[in-house]
């Protein structure tokens, strides 16, 4: 996979690719994931804009689904538009806690589901 772009703000961690998916793509992706949610002190949403992907390897599942259940994350929120990627989408669902990856076909939906996720996760920080 080509990373096309990765950037943190307000409590989002988005991450841009376009073509497969590897494992090692997987462990790059999150390996960033938890060193963003030590340097930020909070459980972080990971953004995976996912519209340029056309497969996620086996493999690359079980890695993302074990990141998704990392305290370090709050959610993981996925845009994808390619029917072999929501399938895999699916099946990272599947694999790890319910509630904790959501899918969407549309961007601007996504974003603003991460916004709300982003912001429960520092109030329940503050509260704790």
């Amino acid at each position: 996979m080509a990373l096309t772009g990765s950037f943190y703000q307000d409590g989002i961690l988005t991450i841009r690719g376009e073509g497969t998916i590897t494992p090692d793509d997987a462990r790059t992706i999150t390996s960033d994931i938890h060193a963003r949610a030590i340097i930020s002190g909070v459980p972080v949403v990971v953004l995976l804009d996912l519209s340029r992907i056309n497969r996620i390897a086996s493999a690359a599942h079980i890695l993302f689904s074990d990141a998704a259940r990392s305290e370090k994350v709050s959610a993981l929120v996925c845009v994808t538009n390619h029917p072999n990627t929501t399938q895999s989408v699916r099946a990272i669902m599947a694999l790890s806690e319910r509630d904790r990856v959501h899918v969407f076909d549309s961007m601007r939906e996504a974003h603003l589901f991460a916004r709300v996720c982003a912001h429960n996760a520092r109030a329940a920080v503050a509260i704790a």
